[in-house]
């Protein structure tokens, strides 16, 4: 096996924007302008199947997360991947992360983390680039908190799509590194809301119904979003919170309504592109799923 962590100082490649880590010429940073949801997305919503495609998605991603003054990082990896979906196959990609230290002395992490990537033939502006964006709107709000009380890992995960590959990786780095991991946030697919009725569904396929503690906290995150629709609880468990849950850590899924129905048509598309997203959704959804991190943070 072979994993490499490194740090990535990314914006001195040339595609980066020449004023994300530098200071203005009166010795001043400069303005963070907030993320726009629309411009980012489809910027970002090209094919991310092959390597070369995936690393120009890695260099936006972590564009981004500079300009919040993270430090991105990289966790590459060439090795055999057994799960529930593979089955010793050797895989060579690379999680991109970064790290969002607590305010307060504290050894305990929550993650919050999308992936990607996508098949073959689709820009997977859904399917997962508005995963992505979300977990960056997430991160805009987090970094600006007075007091956090845990530590946050946002994470991006390579070849999703080919088995919960990276997120498999990337969770045994966290456990051989001893992380100590309270809750993952899985965020795949939630740029679709076909009957407008804003509802989301918790993918929670390792949790009896009753006295779910993500849905609880969910509920209450909804409570302080304002347009949410209904929190829906399922027992999906075909994403990335698979791989934590599958560690012993508690993990949810946050998406569209797949069992509800509302699911998108473009899934897996050539269509899948930023025209067939609802931003409105998208936006309302990540703010739950901030309100959510936030209150495991007070």
């Amino acid at each position: 096996m072979r994993v490499t962590t490194k740090i990535v100082f990314l914006c001195l490649l040339t595609s980066c924007s020449s004023t994300n880590r530098r200071r203005t010429a009166g010795g001043e940073d400069p303005v963070r302008k907030p993320l726009d949801a629309e411009t980012f997305l489809c910027d970002f919503a090209s094919k991310r199947f092959e390597p070369e495609d995936r690393a120009q998605a890695r260099l936006r991603i972590a564009d981004r997360l500079s300009l919040l003054g993270l430090e991105p990082k990289m966790q590459s990896y060439d090795e055999e991947v057994r799960n529930g979906y593979v089955r010793g196959r050797r895989f060579a990609g690379v999680n991109l992360y970064a790290e969002l230290r607590a305010t307060v002395p504290s050894e305990e992490w929550i993650v919050l983390g999308a992936h990607y990537d996508t098949v073959r033939v689709a820009p997977g502006a859904d399917d997962d680039g508005s995963g992505v964006t979300a977990v960056l709107l997430a991160a805009e709000r987090l970094v600006d908190l007075k007091v956090r009380r845990r530590n946050v890992l946002f994470a991006f995960f390579d070849q999703e799509e080919l088995g919960l590959v990276g997120s498999s990786v990337f969770v045994k780095f966290l456990v051989a590194d001893g992380r100590k991991v309270v809750a993952a946030h899985a965020i795949d697919m939630i740029g679709w809301d076909g009957d407008g009725d804003r509802a989301v569904e918790l993918g929670r396929a390792d949790a009896e119904t009753r006295g779910d503690p993500f849905v609880a906290l969910y509920e209450k995150a909804a409570a302080r979003t304002q347009g949410i629709g209904p929190v829906i609880r399922t027992r999906m468990g075909r994403s990335d919170h698979v791989s934590f849950l599958d560690a012993g850590i508690p993990a949810v899924l946050i998406t569209q309504e797949y069992e509800g129905g509302d699911w998108t048509p473009h899934y897996h598309r050539k269509t899948d592109t930023c025209a067939n997203v609802h931003f409105g959704y998208l936006t309302t959804a990540a703010a739950l799923v901030t309100n959510a991190v936030i209150l495991q943070l007070e």
